[in-house]
């Protein structure tokens, strides 16, 4: 009989003990995770699986110190995120039995630097009046779920005012179009999340130049190319209709923005250090053609025309080295198309025609190739008259002519 009563006891005792309930465990999570960027807030949170309705008080714990903060709240905030690696886990504690969790696994939170925008013009920084040009935006490293908003200099205000109803897409594209002397200027953009509440950092800034044949001046380049190697002279002259007092040469710089080098043209004696679009412009606005000058940073570059052709001429593009005879094998490209392979090193269009406008660039031997260059080309129109010619040359100047040298030091290629 008591054999019999010790085994019901028994029975009853691992009945018992098999439906205890399991001690409970800490889960915790963390948003945004696992990607986190610079400046980002982290909202942890701790979850004890089967003990939702027990008065909890929950300790959060760092690169394995306990208790390094412990709140009656699930959630805890770091922010905005400094360390480049954290640790953390969590465990919670009835205020009420004292009962304690299990700790949760660890969540190990790594910081990315911020994505950046990237802008870019297409098909080109130059267009006349009336065509359409894109603005181009992504954000780099490339991930979903970015919207973008576009953004125009303002000279007077100096700073980059949102462009209308730029802030309406994810497609990362902004079209103008068409496109008037108004549209000429520095463009930005900016990368959203708002699933996070993140932002991206203004891009760099890109130009555009809008076309419209009909100013007062001409800039010229001598030789007249886009390309030239670093130590290499470069003349530089704005021919001006009627008075030329008051005008000015104009750059711009990937970068760096826009700037003024003189005064005026006569008192011009500055050196050219990058590579930058260049334009003469008057105290009223008015404007020269614009030059893209591309200081080669190889010893390789395209000879192509730096000015306008006019429909109907005979334009010739040479794939040259340095110290080098142009007699070698050559890929010429538009547009990242191979269109001809020349034996000499150079490729002649006898008509050109507006079909023939792109961006161009030469390859050596699939080892070697120039910067990309744009060939504009333009209709056929009457030349200005009664034009007065004031030179402007970088560098040296000599006697009274107010002629100028243009010494290339360095070079930094500007994309």
């Amino acid at each position: 009989m008591e054999y019999a009563s010790l085994l019901m006891i028994l029975v009853m005792s691992t009945h018992i003990y098999a439906g205890q309930t399991p001690e409970p465990k800490a889960v915790l999570t963390a948003n945004p995770w696992p990607q986190i960027f610079s400046g980002e807030t982290v909202t942890l949170k701790c979850k004890i699986q089967g003990k939702e309705d027990y008065d909890w008080e929950y300790n959060f714990n760092f690169n394995n110190r306990p208790g390094t903060y412990t709140s009656t709240k699930s959630t805890y905030r770091i922010g905005p995120m400094k360390r480049k690696r954290l640790t953390c886990t969590c465990v919670g504690m009835s205020r009420r039995t004292r009962q304690r969790s299990l700790p949760s696994e660890a969540v190990t939170l790594t910081l990315t630097e911020r994505p950046k925008a990237v802008l870019s013009v297409l098909p080109a920084w130059w267009l006349n009046v009336g065509g359409s040009v894109n603005l181009s935006c992504v954000v780099e490293p490339l991930s979903p779920g970015w919207r973008f908003s576009w953004y125009k200099k303002d000279k007077q205000l100096n700073s980059a005012q949102l462009l209308p109803d730029s802030d309406r897409g994810v497609g990362g594209t902004y079209s103008l179009s068409p496109v008037g002397r108004n549209h000429t200027g520095e463009y930005r953009c900016r990368g959203e999340r708002r699933d996070r509440v993140l932002k991206t950092e203004l891009s760099k800034s890109q130009f555009l130049w809008v076309e419209d044949h009909s100013h007062p001046a001409s800039l010229i380049v001598t030789p007249d190319r886009s390309q030239h190697f670093k130590y290499e002279s470069v003349s530089v002259s704005c021919e001006v209709q009627g008075n030329s007092t008051g005008w000015r040469l104009k750059r711009y710089k990937n970068n760096e923005g826009m700037s003024d080098l003189s005064a005026d043209i006569g008192s011009l004696t500055v050196y050219l250090h990058d590579t930058g679009v260049y334009w003469c412009e008057s105290e009223s606005g008015e404007h020269s053609n614009a030059v893209n000058i591309t200081v080669a940073d190889s010893d390789l570059i395209l000879e192509s025309p730096a000015l306008p052709v006019t429909e109907g001429e005979s334009v010739t593009m040479r794939c040259r080295y340095q110290k080098t005879p142009f007699n070698f094998r050559a890929d010429f490209y538009k547009g990242g198309s191979l269109i001809r392979n020349e034996t000499t090193g150079e490729m002649t269009i006898s008509a050109v025609s507006k079909s023939d406008e792109g961006l161009y660039k030469c390859e050596h031997q699939g080892k070697k190739d120039s910067p990309a260059s744009w060939l504009t080309v333009r209709g056929i129109g009457p030349r200005p008259s009664n034009e007065m010619t004031v030179w402007l040359m970088v560098g040296l100047d000599t006697l009274h002519a107010r002629r100028y040298t243009l010494k290339i030091l360095e070079a930094k290629c500007c994309g």
